[in-house]
């Protein structure tokens, strides 16, 4: 009589056997349960050291697991981890969603000894030393260059051809003791010398450099200064990120090599950094942070900039419009007056460029080429102007929408009226550094007396003066738009402005009929009023 016979005639034994079964495999089930369970809870115990202060649930440390896989008591829990064989030096770190680590990761907090936000703030007593060091005479070396200016250039050269001379002239104006004109010199070691050697030479290039751009020497020598000082870091970073890319693609240097001068220049993986002359804390230490970052050398623009294979015009073009844009918006005032008039040449420059060697559909080259710009130093404002149409994002700068104006024929259709156009851009602009006087001093919490001034001063007048011009343009208008016959971009900037006025409650479309009727007409367009329609909703 085989087993099952057995259990046919005895149902309590196979009732036992099942029962016994049964009890196993809950037990087995229930232990596979919370080791899974539990690998998490054990590591999170140990690490944030929480479990020293669990207290037993019935205070008598002998909590059992349920069938389910789950301990309600958390010191009983982590005794059965325990007993079970969980070592608290097999614990592998960063595995949970919110990660914890043993040590706090190295961060400039770490390394100085004190938070972020009071680095800047008076050091203490046992503070890293503080080296000063004097470059005023480069000041007096830059007012040399300026004094002499650049031989006798063609007047009938563009603001782009002359740039692109000063940028040839000027790479046989560098004397480097790292450069050879036979060979590559690799430099092996960033120390003082390096810093002090290109300092000086990219500080005195810039002043040059500058000195080829038409009207310079008009503008006061103190202004001329401030100028060189915002922008001569700037112009080097562009010339060594088209010099890089350029020999990279022609595979004359390493993928890690990257262009200090026209000979010169030095490995990103092998270079060393020395800043004893500097600084008490160690060269590792500043390494580091140094190291798996590129911001400094941008090898996603180098490697757009190989992409694009820019021409020497245009990369005069994005070295001004770089260095322009930039000390315009920084410094303010006359400078950003000034400032807006080159972006406005070099524009037109670039259009004709293009049209002159028969280069079509050249608005790809251009979003690219702002791109670049954009990444290496981004727009203070952090505003920008979308064109559905395109997909082009730019910052907000009249040199791109003049180009798109002048591409799709909506910057004027005779000299005369691209002139007025541009009158009424510029008032748009005076208008808005005024405005942009007020706001920014609400926003920064100037005193109420303050900002009164600056409304009563500076912002009144100015709108004033700015919804003048625009209802008696409109009056004298037979077609209903600012210019002509038809629509231009002045329109569209102003009508754009106005909305945002009005949307802020700086300006009341009722109380200027004859300006509510001009936006109604731009925004009936059927482009227009669709993209208005379906357009995100912004603060302005």
């Amino acid at each position: 009589m085989n087993s099952d016979h057995v259990y046919l005639f005895c149902p309590f034994l196979y009732f036992a056997k099942f029962s016994l079964l049964f009890d196993c495999y809950l037990k087995y089930s229930s232990f596979k349960k919370f080791q899974k369970n539990e690998s998490a809870f054990f590591r999170r115990s140990l690490i944030d050291r929480s479990g020293e202060n669990f207290k037993c649930l019935r205070g008598n440390d002998s909590c059992q697991l349920k069938y389910s896989g789950k301990f309600y008591c958390k010191k009983c829990r982590l005794k059965k981890c325990c007993e079970v064989g969980m070592n608290p030096k097999y614990i592998q770190h960063n595995r949970d969603k919110i990660k914890s680590s043993p040590s706090p990761p190295q961060s400039i907090s770490t390394l100085v000894g004190r938070p972020s936000y009071i680095i800047h703030c008076s050091p203490v007593a046992n503070a890293s030393k503080i080296t000063i060091v004097d470059v005023t005479y480069l000041i007096d070396k830059a007012n040399d260059c300026l004094d002499y200016g650049p031989a006798l250039l063609n007047k009938k050269l563009k603001i782009l051809d002359k740039m692109n001379i000063a940028s040839e002239f000027l790479d046989s104006f560098e004397a480097s003791e790292y450069s050879k004109m036979d060979q590559m010199t690799q430099i092996s070691v960033l120390d003082k010398n390096f810093f002090m050697h290109f300092w000086e030479v990219d500080f005195l290039k810039t002043a040059k450099w500058l000195s080829f751009l038409d009207g310079f020497e008009k503008i006061p020598r103190a202004i001329q200064i401030q100028i060189i000082m915002a922008t001569w870091h700037l112009r080097a970073r562009i010339d060594r990120l088209s010099k890089t890319a350029k020999l990279r693609k022609q595979m004359k240097i390493g993928e890690t090599d990257f262009m200090m001068s026209t000979n010169a220049c030095l490995d990103l993986k092998t270079c060393k950094l020395d800043i004893s002359w500097c600084s008490d804390y160690p060269n590792e230490q500043i390494q580091f942070f140094l190291e798996g970052s590129d911001d400094w050398v941008h090898n996603k623009v180098v490697d757009q900039m190989e992409e694009l294979s820019p021409s020497e015009i245009e990369i005069a073009f994005m070295t001004c419009q770089f260095c322009f844009h930039y000390a315009g918006k920084r410094l303010q005032g006359y400078i950003l007056t000034e400032m807006e008039k080159y972006l406005d040449l070099i524009s037109n420059d670039l259009h004709r460029y293009y049209q002159e060697n028969g280069i079509k559909n050249y608005l790809g080259r251009i979003t690219k080429m702002m791109k670049i710009n954009n990444w290496i130093q981004p727009p203070r404002l952090g505003k920008s102007l979308s064109f559905p149409s395109t997909k082009l994002k730019s910052p907000q700068s009249m040199a791109i929408i003049r180009y798109l104006a002048n591409q799709f024929g909506y910057a004027g259709k005779s000299p005369e009226e691209k002139a007025w156009v541009d009158a009424i851009v510029n008032q748009y602009k005076d208008f808005m550094s005024a405005f942009m006087q007020f706001v920014l001093a609400q926003h920064n919490g100037k005193p109420a007396m303050e900002v009164e001034r600056l409304k009563i001063e500076v912002y009144a007048p100015a709108k004033e003066t700015y919804l003048n011009i625009l209802n008696g343009l409109l009056e004298k208008s037979k077609s209903g738009f600012l210019v002509g016959n038809g629509l231009t971009f002045a329109d569209l900037v102003v009508v754009e402005n106005l909305f945002s006025l009005e949307k802020n409650q700086h300006f009341v479309a009722a109380e200027h009929p004859i300006l509510l009727a001009l936006k109604e007409k731009i925004y009936g367009i059927p482009a227009i009023k669709q993209y208005v329609e379906s357009r995100p909703d912004t603060q302005f």
